[in-house]
């Protein structure tokens, strides 16, 4: 968004030196902010028919322009992979052959593994999770999370504090909770198979097949 803002900008401001000089300060503020608001538009415009992220789409649009006019928060790795749904979790490992099976390596019965299954349900991240309720509240649905985080710098922080630390207040809590999910998961696919020219190998012994 905001790429596509400033290079519309360089744009604008290159036609006006040629013609009539270089724009004021004020001018060129003024501008800017016309032309998010064009780039805003085209943006729910294509989220309208979306090919691809359907729970996130619905989970930011109740709130896009809070999400938009937030003043905290970047999007990090880690907390991608929570959004979206990819990286280290079975669904999307199976989706894109790197795994066996989607079903969850903890649970009887091989529940999927997703990112909900994982902060809502599966008992191997029981501790993590009671933090995380903690600092946000019971419901760890998706549009819960995305509403926590756009009204909290803290919580928006989730995947950056390392859990090794401490964490004295509810957000610190919240970060390391989610910051654990994740370098767990990370953890865990390296334990499940490695991927070594197509060929799916086992790596390393579970704890609940030693």
């Amino acid at each position: 968004m905001e790429a596509r803002t400033l290079a519309s900008l360089y744009v604008w401001r290159k036609e006006k030196e040629a013609s009539s000089g270089r724009p004021a300060p004020r001018k060129i503020k003024g501008r800017r902010e016309e032309l998010r608001q064009v780039h805003v538009v085209k943006w729910a415009n294509r989220l309208n028919n979306p090919s691809a992220g359907l729970a996130l789409i619905e989970a930011v649009r109740p709130i896009m322009s809070e999400w938009l006019n937030r003043r905290h928060g970047t999007l990090t790795f880690r907390l991608t992979q929570v959004l979206s749904g990819h990286g280290c979790f079975g669904k999307y490992l199976y989706r894109i052959r790197r795994e066996q099976t989607s079903g969850c390596h903890h649970c009887v019965g091989g529940e999927e593994d997703t990112v909900l299954h994982t902060l809502q349900v599966c008992p191997a991240w029981d501790e993590q999770r009671c933090d995380l309720i903690a600092a946000i509240g019971a419901d760890l649905s998706l549009p819960a999370l995305v509403k926590a985080m756009v009204g909290s710098a803290d919580a928006w922080n989730a995947a950056r504090i390392s859990p090794g630390k401490k964490k004295g207040n509810l957000g610190c809590r919240a970060n390391g909770a989610l910051n654990s999910f994740m370098d767990s998961q990370k953890v865990l696919v390296q334990a499940r198979l490695a991927v070594h020219n197509g060929v799916l190998v086992p790596t390393l012994m579970y704890d609940s097949e030693s």
